[in-house]
């Protein structure tokens, strides 16, 4: 907890007056938050009650590493800010989920604790309507087309609208119950309040995910390749959603459910950690290539599963071999399929996406090859520029040969 208020308290100092105690106060009370409920998760045992009452920790953590990071670099981008919010409703909803699980497993609870605790549980239109926020604004910050302003506020009135009944439920499910029943049902008027908002919450989140779309089809140069960072966190969520989603519905089971939200949860910090590469960070990797490696070795995983699979359930079914042979002789044959099916993946990634890339590697093997058998300057120095010419297609190219004319160079 120390460590995030003192590097909270270092971001301050590269700001300037009421934004220092802003983002001190921030990382206190996310730092406070978060260790509060871990310390009553732990020492009540309630680790069961909830799933997994860490992700909200997860999140708190990540929001506020990263918004600490970006404020410190570019103070005035709005998405360091909105982390930072982000962050904060993290950690105060882990430790009202924390105190109500504790107050369950403990069977004693204090009725204003429980109320304060049911309070902060309901929180998460809040802290993931700070991640929509930071979607809609990246990677600059600021409100750029008319399409961008709408969503933006139809988010933060859904945000605060669905807070604000659910807050009211959790009062009258405290007061109506003489404790705390997160199982009771909201009905009537308050209910028909909490569907419009939730309605239109996630209406508000597909309008978010419409502006990234438009935003990037208008994009260019290094932005685009900032926005492209944050398009491939979102596909690798929604590949872990999908897989998590998979895997439960095949093995239905506590124990399954409580690791596909572990995964869950683990996958949804892939999209601040992009927002926070593609702004701080994204000379450091080619993002294409980051892509291709991404969709060449999740394709060829895929399809070595599907393989081993094939070849267990064929030598079990078909062939007299034991089980435990058969699991050998398919690993077998997976670790010997593994680098040609990986080249021919890749080289169809390649010709398929990334054609020009694959065009100019496949000029220059060819080139190479020529170069072995050829000995004579002057149609290595025709055949080089040829290459460069089709590979780069530059609006001039030169050759320095020396020991040529007077002036020892020859140029082309």
């Amino acid at each position: 907890m120390a460590r995030y208020v003192l590097a909270g308290m270092a971001v301050a100092s590269t700001t300037s007056g009421s934004q220092r105690w802003t983002v001190v106060a921030m990382a206190a009370v996310t730092s406070v938050a978060v260790v509060a409920g871990l310390v009553l998760t732990f020492r009540s045992g309630s680790l069961e009650a909830w799933g997994f009452p860490g992700a909200p920790a997860l999140w708190a953590t990540a929001f506020l590493t990263l918004g600490l990071m970006i404020v410190r670099a570019q103070p005035r981008n709005g998405i360091g800010w909105l982390f930072l919010v982000g962050g904060m409703f993290s950690g105060l909803m882990f430790l009202g989920a924390s105190i109500i699980s504790a107050a369950d497993t403990g069977g004693n609870s204090s009725e204003p604790l429980m109320l304060i605790g049911g309070l902060m549980a309901v929180s998460f239109p809040l802290a993931l309507g700070a991640m929509f926020a930071a979607i809609i604004v990246f990677p600059s910050g600021r409100v750029e087309t008319m399409f961008e302003r709408v969503a933006l506020i139809v988010l933060s009135v859904t945000s605060i609208g669905l807070w604000a009944s659910a807050a009211v439920w959790a009062i009258s499910a405290h007061l109506g119950s003489g404790g705390f029943d997160m199982d009771v049902d909201a009905e009537g008027v308050l209910g028909a309040v909490l569907a419009v908002f939730f309605f239109g919450w996630q209406l508000a989140t597909l309008l978010s995910f419409a502006a990234f779309v438009l935003h990037f089809r208008r994009s260019a140069g290094v932005q685009r390749q900032q926005l492209k960072w944050l398009a491939y966190g979102g596909a690798v969520l929604a590949a872990i959603a999908f897989v998590s989603q998979v895997v439960f519905e095949l093995f239905a089971s506590k124990e399954v459910a409580q690791y596909s939200e572990v995964l869950l949860a683990a996958g949804v910090l892939i999209v601040p950690v992009s927002i926070g590469i593609g702004i701080l960070r994204y000379r450091w990797f080619d993002i294409d290539r980051v892509i291709n490696r991404t969709v060449v070795y999740a394709t060829v995983v895929v399809l070595l599963i599907a393989v081993y699979a094939a070849a267990v359930f064929v030598l079990r079914s078909a062939l007299p071999l034991e089980g435990d042979l058969a699991v050998v002789a398919s690993t077998l044959a997976v670790v010997a399929l593994f680098n040609p099916v990986r080249k021919r993946v890749q080289a169809f990634v390649d010709r398929r996406f990334y054609r020009s890339r694959y065009d100019a590697r496949s000029v220059v093997e060819g080139f190479s090859q020529q170069l072995q058998g050829e000995f004579d300057v002057d149609v290595v120095a025709d055949e080089w520029s040829a290459v460069v010419g089709q590979a780069l297609q530059p609006t001039a190219s030169g050759v320095w040969i020396r020991g040529r004319n007077d002036a020892g160079t020859a140029v082309r």
